[in-house]
């Protein structure tokens, strides 16, 4: 049997990282190679994939004593970030070390955790390609000396610019058999991430011969750039629903939010106009 050696050249130990990042160890378990083969190839990264494969070993020749410690670190977008649906955003990672000192990064890639489609091989980069979701964005960084760092940062949201919860004031009035009522309660409207379709409902007491009678309303809002659509489904004593059309409504989420018009008759029953106001207290 051939004798057997380890490896003379042990990868390099990945470094200390700030808190925050990540230093990844790289180096693979020793291999047991054949004495008669004259050259030992380096030890596998553990990444066999395009662009994951860009690792190198340093030139010994070489001085990287300033990437001692390096770490790594996403300064944009930040943890909690929401990112406009379709809108150019801007990525950044910079590199430091203890000392503070910014340094360049050999290699670099991004990723998401639910979109594989999205990629960036830069420090610095702009996209618009980032899809609707709740994201966990990592980049890992080679660094000139071998070492391989990660930062994450969680939690960015891609979502319309419109999506988020409305909650606000709905008032109606009209006649009932000829008996004119009025209405007042509260009203919630959720607007998803693509900020389309909105959907939420209504309730109030309508005092009719001095008995107070509980109105229902279900909402289905269709949003296009800001101009509302749809109808408002009214349930008066719980025997039958009847959809009020949208006579008008706007969408303005950093303005005068969420506002629209009803009005409609209800056969052999009489005819309702009601009126949105509300503001959006979630995204």
């Amino acid at each position: 049997m051939p004798l057997q050696r380890l490896p003379s050249l042990m990868a390099v130990l990945a470094a200390g990282c700030a808190p925050g990042s990540v230093t990844i160890d790289t180096t693979a378990p020793p291999a047991i190679v054949d004495t008669t083969i004259p050259d030992v190839p380096p030890p596998a990264t553990g990444w066999t994939d395009a662009p994951y494969a860009t690792w190198s070993e340093p030139d010994p020749t070489d001085d990287f004593t300033e990437y001692d410690g390096a770490w790594a670190r996403i300064v944009d977008p930040m943890p909690g970030d929401v990112v406009p649906w379709g809108e150019v955003q801007h990525y950044e990672v910079i590199v430091r070390n203890p000392a503070g000192d910014e340094l360049a990064p050999q290699a670099v890639f991004w990723q998401s955790s639910i979109d594989p489609d999205f990629y960036g091989d830069a420090a610095s980069f702009d996209s618009d390609t980032l899809e609707l979701g709740t994201h966990d964005l990592t980049v890992l960084v080679d660094l000139p000396n071998g070492v391989r760092v990660a930062h994450s940062v969680s939690e960015v949201r891609v979502q319309s610019p419109y999506t988020g919860v409305y909650a606000g004031l709905f008032s109606v009035d009209g006649t009932v058999q000829n008996i004119t009522i009025t209405c007042t309660g509260a009203a919630l409207v959720d607007f998803g991430e693509q900020g389309v379709i909105g959907t939420g409902d209504a309730d109030c007491l309508v005092s009719l011969l001095g008995i107070d009678v509980p109105m229902n309303w279900l909402f289905e809002l269709e949003n296009i750039d800001g101009e509302i659509t749809g109808t408002g489904g009214v349930d008066l004593l719980g025997f039958f629903t009847y959809d009020i059309p949208v006579t008008g409504g706007s969408l303005e989420p950093d303005g005068s939010g969420l506002q629209v018009d009803f009005a409609g008759p209800i056969p052999f029953v009489g005819e309702l106009s009601a009126f949105l106001d509300a503001s959006r207290v979630s995204l």
